[in-house]
């Protein structure tokens, strides 16, 4: 995928859409009277996976989400929905809470993203590369075949993203862990931990860290 952009110009274009904005949106973030003013009217910020598990509890709504960018999709079938290829570029997304050293997880990104052809949050996420993280203002327009199928509206860079590196360092952790090679394995997450991952992805690894060593390691 092609190199980020800088942030300036995403949050340009959300602006530019009428879209309510903050200069950072993490939570917990202490902001300005008017940013805090313009945060309140920024729709929920859900868990991507509570969207896929219950999505009939957001149908109609405009939740905020946080995914890290994955690949784009040639094929699909829209079934009923709106979706269709001519209008609508789909894009796979890991969700923050998905543990992506373990390869199941890596395999299977959680979030399957449509966006407008033609519009400014295609054109936000088309220069993203693989890993790169943002907050998603999402539309949930159906329910279908047990899942949620979402318009991307808004796109604001994060940071925390994953790297090659630290995913490589976390699934030899895990692996290390599960042979009982404890030492080895704090080793390996000390260098994991070392980049600017997000707080679910640290918590995730603390757990690994704090468990106890596996029976017949």
């Amino acid at each position: 995928m092609k190199r980020s952009l800088p942030a300036v110009l995403f949050l340009a274009l959300s602006l530019a859409g009428g879209e309510a904005t903050s200069d950072e949106p993490a939570v917990g973030a202490h902001l300005p009277s008017g940013a805090a003013a313009a945060a309140e009217l920024l729709p929920a910020l859900v868990a991507y996976a509570e969207l896929d598990a219950h999505p009939g509890r957001f149908l109609g709504r405009r939740v905020r989400v946080h995914v890290q960018a994955g690949a784009w999709v040639e094929r699909w079938d829209p079934f009923l929905t709106r979706f269709g290829s001519e209008e609508f570029r789909a894009l796979d997304a890991w969700a923050d809470e998905q543990r992506l050293w373990e390869a199941a997880e890596h395999a299977a990104p959680l979030a399957r993203l449509f966006v407008r052809r033609g519009s400014a949050a295609e054109w936000a996420l088309s220069q993203a590369r693989t890993f790169d993280r943002f907050e998603l203002e999402l539309d949930v327009r159906s329910v279908l075949v047990d899942r949620p199928w979402v318009e991307v509206s808004t796109v604001r860079p994060l940071e925390g993203g994953w790297s090659e590196g630290a995913l490589i360092h976390a699934a030899r952790a895990a692996d290390l862990h599960a042979k009982g090679a404890d030492p080895r394995a704090r080793g390996e997450l000390e260098r994991a931990l070392r980049g600017p991952l997000h707080e679910s992805a640290r918590r995730a690894l603390a757990e690994l860290a704090s468990a106890g060593p596996r029976e017949g390691g």
